[in-house]
């Protein structure tokens, strides 16, 4: 693998320099086979972040161009691991694909000295959010590993199940299972707790779900726990998204139906987003004439 190494380390330089950039530092992404890795992993006392990658990738050569090379996360992550990075469809790549579930890119793996993984994130992150990433993965607490044991564990208090469903999505993971069977068996009274809000308004789309139903005929229990504007927020956002999934399978039934269930709701945007379904219908049937031309 050292070989490989080395050609995904002149990948991440080649990107870096073909675009530039004004910052001073950049990673470390040290060239090395994976045992020689996980060996100067426990002589350091370090984690190993594996930034895995696509050579197609364009997420990928924004993370190389714009974040590896802000001083910042370069200091930061140079300081506190073993930074390495392989492209998941090549050479042995695979194989660390396959052993850590790589699914996804750009991935961060953070693997520890005796080659357990510990935490994960994926997908374009700025600045501060990369390195909260490289936070998480040192904080015990925070790690992915120990949330999904909790988890499997069968912890479910509120906040708990906030936090893992963000860390979930954050890995680009299937959650609608879970947080469906979580909702499911709350109260409508637990609902109303701030960190069940939280997870209706990040993670529940369905119109005709119990809990966006509650939300919809309950609107000032739930202004009252955490503000007018992110409730009505939520509740436009569902209805143009539902509404735009109608149009987009030509159901047209559906869309009058959403449009009719609007009409009589108690909804202080009601006739904007009437105005905005009315939009998104006109932009339907122009296309649809574009189409037949």
């Amino acid at each position: 693998m050292k070989m490989l190494s080395a050609v995904y380390t002149l990948l991440i330089v080649c990107l870096i320099s073909t675009y530039g950039y004004s910052q001073n530092h950049r990673l470390d992404f040290r060239s090395a086979d994976w045992q020689e890795l996980l060996k100067e992993a426990r002589q350091e006392n370090k984690m190993i972040m594996v930034f895995a990658i696509t050579s197609w990738c364009g997420n990928s050569r924004h993370m190389a161009k714009e974040i590896f090379t802000n001083d910042t996360v370069a200091d930061f992550f140079n300081t506190h691991f073993i930074n390495t990075v392989v492209d998941i469809e090549k050479g042995e790549g695979v194989g660390l694909a396959k052993k850590y579930s790589i699914k996804s890119y750009p991935s961060y793996i953070f693997i520890d000295k005796e080659g357990f993984c510990l935490h994960r994130a994926c997908g374009t992150r700025n600045t501060m959010e990369m390195i909260q990433v490289g936070k998480d993965a040192m904080n015990p607490a925070k790690q992915f590993s120990a949330l999904e044991k909790r988890f499997n564990s069968g912890e479910s208090g509120a906040s708990f199940m906030l936090e893992y469903l963000n860390a979930l999505a954050g890995n680009h993971t299937p959650l609608a299972d879970i947080k469906t069977n979580y909702l499911r068996g709350l109260s409508d009274n637990e609902l109303l707790i701030p960190a069940n809000w939280k997870i209706i308004c990040q993670f529940e789309r369905d119109i005709n779900s119990r809990e966006l139903t509650y939300l919809f005929n309950n609107q000032e229990k739930f202004i009252s726990i955490s503000t007018r504007d992110s409730v009505e927020n939520k509740i436009f956002k569902v209805f143009v998204s539902a509404s735009r999934k109608c149009l987009e399978a030509d159901d047209k039934t559906g869309f009058e139906t959403i449009r009719k269930r609007i009409a009589v709701m108690n909804y202080s945007r009601k006739n904007e987003l009437l105005m905005r379904l009315d939009g998104l219908y006109q932009e339907y049937e122009t296309n649809n004439k574009e189409t037949n031309k």
